[in-house]
Parts: C-alpha cells; structure tokens; sequence
C-alpha cells in the first residue's frame, strides 16, 4: 500500500486540497500500475480525473477496462477463491439461521470516540442512541471482535494501508463472520433502523429505477447494482457474499504491495455481482431501501444551507441514513 498516504485536512486552503489529491491520485495509479499491471494503473488515472473534474464520461470510458484488468488479475492469482464460491453461494445461505435479537450494527473509528471530529460524533451519537446493539471498533479494541493476520496490523502502523482500507477489511470480516448491519461513522441516522431491512439477506441503500437508468453507462462499481457499501448488512451470519468479499481483500492485504483500488468493497461486491449467477440474483431481488440517500450525499449538500424543516421532514419519511463528510468545512450558522 502507498507509504505515507495523505491526510485530507478540512483547514487547508482548496487549492492545496486539490493539489494533495492530485498528488496522491498519481501516486496511488504509479503503484496500482506497478503492481497490477499498466491498464489498471492508466485506466484507474482516467477514472479520477474524471470524476475530479466532473467529466464522468472519463470515467465512465475508463471503468470498463479497469474493470477488466482488476478482474483478470484476479482470476490469474485468485482463481482458487473464485472457484470456492462461484458455484455454491446458495448452499451457504440456506444452512445459515436468521439473526434477530442478536442483530449488531458495526461502525468504526480508529481513533476512538473521545478523539472524533464533530460531524463524527454527532452522527455516532444518533446511531448509538436510535438503535440497539451497536459496535463501534477503535484500535483499542478491535482484536475483540475480529481475528486478522497480524501483517495487516503491521502495515497499517507503517501507513501501508490506510484506515479508510482497514474499515474495508473489518466492515467484510464482521458481515461475514457475525453478521448485522454496518454503518460508516459519517453516517446521519435520524431514527430507528426499521426491521423489515434488517430481515434482508442482503441489504443497502438501493433505488432499482436508478439501477436501471445507469445500466450500461455507470461510473462507479456500486451503481452496477445500486448498493452502498457506506450502509450494508445481511440478516445471517457466514453469509457467502461477504465471505468471499472477505477472504479476497484479506489475501490482498497480506499478499499485494498496494490494492488495485480505492473503492475496494464496490469493487469486489461488483465482481461477485457480475460473475457469480446466485449473487446477480440476491442483489436484484432487494427491494428498495434509502432512494433518497442513494444519490451520494444529498443531505450532505444542503447542509450548508439554510433550514427548511418541510424539506427536511419529508427527506426523512423513508429514509434512515445519510452520507455525510468530516472532510468538509461545516458552517455553525448560515445567513
């Protein structure tokens, strides 16, 4: 993984900002290039770019071949793990029992809760008081919950993997292992999470008429199958889904310089999604959760704005969770 990755200060003025995104985009493409060969490294350039300069049909031009170098790479050196699931997804489903009471909602912050930012905070507050069951992992305590190889510790204290890719490993080793819901800190969950979307093997903000629109033409892996991987879970322990998503970035955890992308979990539930007949299924026969929210941070773009409280109410009448930012700079008060 990249040494020394770079901190995204909200203070920094937006030039720097911008200038500190470039330069780790260049970074990030030099070593994916190196590692998985040039196409992923080119293509995943373009992509960037296109969504940094808001030009997404870059970007849309450029996930397909991306797309197409991640996945030979891994059916060159992966096949193994590939084969495991492919075939057996729903014997792995139909042993599992229905998790209920035991239901728990994971969130993550490395630093722990005294040491969050206020966005943060506040939006953990909400999780933690809306819901019950709920698990926030900290360095302190995640040896409690998950058993990882201690090299991915190591590369973590060196800067080798960033907490944005540990969050990945922990979010798919707990669904996979225990199940339940996770929520990204920098969620906003304004009340209970309803238990009809907890009853669902696989779930996630999902809008299917959206799904639908994108088909053909989407610039990001989750659009493929209209999921979030900031808000996921599934309603059974060892659920096959997160098993392999699991087992594949833990392989390439221990065993990879740097990973092929950013957006690890799209990337590899999008593999799942489009190779494996039982996952296409799952995914599809979700109902639609969060439609509102499933357009990236709605809320968090009027935010900054003033107050409607008719806007707002009627934002929250089907959807319980909302992507927000810590990165951003939030106003105490708007004129």
């Amino acid at each position: 993984m990249t040494k020394n990755p770079v901190l995204f200060k909200t203070s920094e003025p937006k030039w720097s900002k911008a200038f500190s995104r470039f330069r780790w985009i260049i970074s990030s493409s030099i070593e994916q290039g190196k590692q998985y060969g040039f196409g992923v490294g080119w293509y995943g350039l373009l992509w960037w770019l296109g969504v940094y300069s808001r030009m997404l049909k870059i970007s849309v031009l450029s996930i397909k071949p991306l797309t197409k170098g991640i996945d030979s790479y891994f059916e060159s050196k992966y096949g193994d793990i590939i084969s495991k699931y492919k075939n057996n997804g729903l014997q792995y489903i139909n042993k599992q029992q229905e998790l209920k009471e035991d239901y728990p909602i994971w969130t993550f912050w490395w630093q722990g809760e005294k040491n969050m930012p206020p966005i943060v905070s506040a939006c953990y507050t909400y999780i933690k008081t809306n819901n019950k069951n709920v698990f926030l992992l900290t360095k302190d305590n995640i040896h409690k919950y998950v058993n990882l190889p201690e090299g991915i510790y190591e590369k973590v204290e060196k800067g080798e993997i960033s907490y944005t890719h540990l969050s990945d490993i922990l979010r798919l080793t707990l669904l996979a292992e225990k199940g339940g819901m996770w929520i990204d800190t920098t969620c906003f969950n304004p009340y209970t999470i309803p238990q009809y979307a907890k009853d669902q093997i696989f779930y996630s903000p999902h809008d299917r008429q959206k799904q639908q629109r994108m088909k053909g033409k989407y610039a990001y892996w989750c659009d493929s199958g209209g999921w979030r991987s900031w808000n996921i879970g599934t309603s059974i322990n060892h659920n096959p889904l997160f098993m392999f998503c699991r087992d594949m970035i833990i392989k390439l955890a221990v065993n990879e310089k740097c990973f092929p992308n950013y957006f690890m979990v799209d990337c590899l539930i999008c593999y799942a999604y489009r190779k494996f007949k039982w996952v296409t299924e799952l995914i599809d026969s979700m109902p639609n959760f969060n439609t509102k929210c499933s357009d990236l941070f709605l809320l968090c773009f009027n935010t900054n704005k003033i107050y409607n409280e008719e806007y707002y109410k009627k934002l929250i009448e089907n959807d319980w969770i909302f992507k927000l930012t810590y990165k951003t700079v939030w106003l105490k008060e708007v004129d």
